[in-house]
């Protein structure tokens, strides 16, 4: 399973336990991908991803961006304020 990549929509976060340990399954760290659903009325939104306490900092900002702009190899640019 750690080969593959994944995408985050829906994450079903009734069962914290369950939804830590197929994070930990699946290595989310470097192959899970944030995605909305957005327009949907039941989308995410990155604070979700944000706001586990099981994931390291690193890893948040993996899964919100850094592992698919190394995966479709697209350039960082820095955000304007």
């Amino acid at each position: 399973m750690r080969g593959f990549y994944y995408t985050s929509q829906p994450m079903e976060a009734t069962n914290m336990r369950l939804l830590e340990a197929t994070l930990e399954a699946i290595h989310a760290e470097t192959q899970l991908l944030f995605s909305s659903d957005w327009p949907r009325w039941d989308f995410d939104v990155p604070g979700k991803i944000a706001g586990l306490p099981f994931l390291s900092e690193p890893a948040k900002r993996n899964i919100l961006g850094e592992t698919a702009s190394k995966l479709f190899r697209l350039e960082a640019r820095p955000v304007r304020s």
